[in-house]
């Protein structure tokens, strides 16, 4: 091989390298992220969410005994299903009812950040057949997942300025995300999830959620 041939090569693996490093080597700038670490109850032994989040819990409207119960929390190193990734997910659950959460984190960046957050999520909602140790979800309940980015830092989930992506999945999981552009110094990640019909089984499972910046973010759909 040539001496201009090896330049040439050597230049091709170089700017593979380097162009693919960035995406990488993003560091993610939530606390706990991947649920891996610990989790504390907050006010219930029932309720465990993991460190470095805070959690909201929606309680109206409740026309039906069944509506908007305070649903259970925990850390799931289990099988059925197995967590995206590491040793742990997170689950949000509440059988034979519905219930309305999110839980989200605060952040510190600089103004005019643009920001990308993403989170992969996965829903069981479904009724154990006679007979059956398990179901498989379906869109029977309604449920939904969204993340969201609040520019402003906020911690209410119902505010007009958050940016939301939503999703709807059943049986697998799949990676959710969103885009906005910091308004302050602080913004807020949300991870939300909801029910309209109750289900025997009401799962929603969380993990590997990451924020990182990007070179730009598209406006916020009004």
């Amino acid at each position: 091989m040539s001496k201009m041939l090896i330049f040439v090569w050597l230049t091709a693996c170089l700017l593979v390298l380097f162009t693919a490093a960035p995406a990488a080597a993003q560091d993610n700038l939530l606390q706990n992220g991947g649920f891996d670490g610990d989790f504390s109850a907050r006010g219930r032994a029932d309720l465990n969410i993991p460190q470095g989040w805070d959690v909201w819990i929606g309680e109206t409207p409740r026309t039906e005994n069944w509506q908007n119960l305070p649903p259970f929390a925990f850390a799931h190193d289990g099988d059925d299903p197995a967590p995206h990734s590491g040793s742990q997910a997170f689950v949000i659950t509440r059988g034979y009812a519905t219930f309305t959460t999110a839980i989200y984190q605060q952040v510190s960046v600089s103004a005019e950040t643009p920001l990308e957050a993403r989170a992969w999520a996965l829903l069981t909602t479904c009724n154990i057949a006679e007979g059956a140790e398990t179901c498989a979800s379906n869109d029977e309940s309604g449920a939904e997942v969204r993340i969201g980015i609040d520019p402003n830092g906020g911690s209410n989930p119902f505010d007009s300025a958050i940016v939301w992506s939503n999703a709807n999945p059943h049986n697998e999981w799949q990676e959710v995300s969103v885009r906005a552009t910091a308004a302050g110094d602080t913004i807020t990640v949300f991870l939300f999830a909801s029910q309209v019909w109750p289900q025997q089984r009401n799962d929603v499972y969380w993990d590997d959620a990451r924020l990182f910046t990007v070179s730009a973010a598209p406006p916020a759909e009004q």
